[in-house]
């Protein structure tokens, strides 16, 4: 190697450790800032979760993204780092929870006053299904979304309702023995003491599809002006609603399992997490159905 080539090697080697450094030095200063303020604003309580927080595959890809993009600006290359700053505030904003409190509280806002268990009596309530899964072959349990079913069973405790329909199809099963939502469903409120004999399924991969079959069970009611309940999550419960009125079902929607978050002084306002973009995306998925008329 020539002594030109060694010097440019030299003045590149150079060039990088003198872009490197300064990078690091802000980066580092930003995170110090960062910590600072969450112990300011929360003291160590809050100082502790952040780290936790940062500690997460989302915590940890939110700074990495931040720091590529950083890196990126820095050595001017401005296109991939706006590339890379429009992912970042994606993942910021589905995972901030203030963002959250907007997009679901939004949906369950007209949900928050009603209560199934003192309003008036329903002849039959219907439990969407949703709310359970199998933790082991033919054994089920319940999910995030499971007050469905536990309000539906609090409410035949006590007295109002005489009958409870579960619905829910699985689509795509592992194997021809998986249960479907609306036996998960049944085998739990059994579990909890209600009568097998007062509770029926139906059919139903989807919200559309579900009330297509209470509308057919409907339609084979000696009585059909019944007064029928409708239980799902708050955040689901006005689309499901829509698609009842669609089919001709007169029901009253009961909601469960309320997700908006409370805006309490929290890392995630900050730092997005996954219980956050969780929810972000289940409203966005409900409007979207809206748009859609699904």
């Amino acid at each position: 190697m020539n002594r030109t080539s060694r010097h440019s090697e030299n003045s590149a080697h150079a060039s990088r450790s003198g872009r490197v450094l300064p990078f690091l030095v802000s980066l580092a200063w930003i995170g110090f800032v960062a910590l600072a303020a969450t112990w300011g604003l929360g003291g160590r309580k809050l100082f502790e979760k952040s780290l936790t927080a940062l500690a997460t595959p989302v915590g940890l890809a939110w700074l990495s993204l931040f720091g590529i993009g950083w890196w990126l600006f820095r050595t001017d290359r401005r296109g991939e780092a706006t590339v890379v700053f429009l992912t970042w505030l994606v993942l910021t904003l589905g995972g901030n929870i203030w963002v959250t409190h907007q997009l679901v509280g939004h949906l369950e806002a007209p949900w928050q006053e009603v209560d199934g268990i003192t309003g008036e009596p329903f002849d039959v309530v219907v439990v969407l299904g949703g709310g359970t899964s199998e933790r082991g072959p033919g054994r089920a349990q319940l999910t995030a979304d499971g007050e469905r079913v536990t309000t539906a069973a609090r409410m035949f405790q006590a007295g109002k309702t005489q009958r409870i329909i579960c619905t829910g199809t699985q689509r795509w099963r592992a194997t021809e023995n998986d249960l479907h939502f609306r036996e998960e469903a049944i085998q739990i409120l059994v579990g909890l003491g209600i009568p097998a004999d007062r509770i029926e399924p139906l059919e139903g991969h989807n919200t559309s599809k579900e009330m297509q079959s209470l509308r057919s069970w409907i339609e084979q009611q000696p009585d059909p002006a019944i007064r029928i309940g409708v239980i799902t999550s708050a955040y689901h419960l006005s689309r499901a609603m829509r698609l009842a009125a669609a089919n001709g079902i007169v029901a009253e929607g009961i909601p469960a399992n309320f997700r908006t978050p409370q805006l309490a002084v929290s890392h995630s306002w900050v730092i997005p997490t996954a219980e956050n973009l969780r929810n972000s995306a289940i409203a966005i998925k409900e409007y979207l159905a809206s748009f859609v008329g699904r």
